[in-house]
């Protein structure tokens, strides 16, 4: 199985490549994965800088030309807090020294 270094790797790959074709997918929850690859999947809330937007919705595209990458931060982030919250006392202990974050990690 990949690990999240990959998963990261290739979710911001793809969301790189989207947000070079002026591509907003608004709909992150929509990626698959297969245990080795990432897959963007139901593009029914893409938005296109090339679509005929108006003044408005091009000022709204613009305003939110990097809410994938931000969607997938929170979405990283809240796993990881998951993942943190299931470890035993010691083990939480050890990732808080190693990586210097609070005890009240995610509240």
């Amino acid at each position: 199985m990949g690990s999240l270094d990959t998963v990261a790797e290739q979710v911001t790959e793809a969301l790189r490549f989207l947000n070079t074709k002026s591509i907003i997918h608004f709909d992150y929850w929509n990626v698959i994965f297969d245990g080795e690859n990432c897959y963007g999947t139901d593009f029914g809330l893409v938005l296109n800088r090339s679509f005929q937007l108006s003044r408005d919705e091009r000022a709204f595209f613009d305003r939110n030309t990097h809410y994938d990458f931000g969607q997938f931060l929170f979405v990283a982030f809240r796993y990881l807090v998951r993942k943190y919250e299931k470890l035993p006392a010691r083990k939480k202990e050890q990732s808080r020294e190693r990586y210097g974050f609070s005890e009240d990690l995610g509240r």
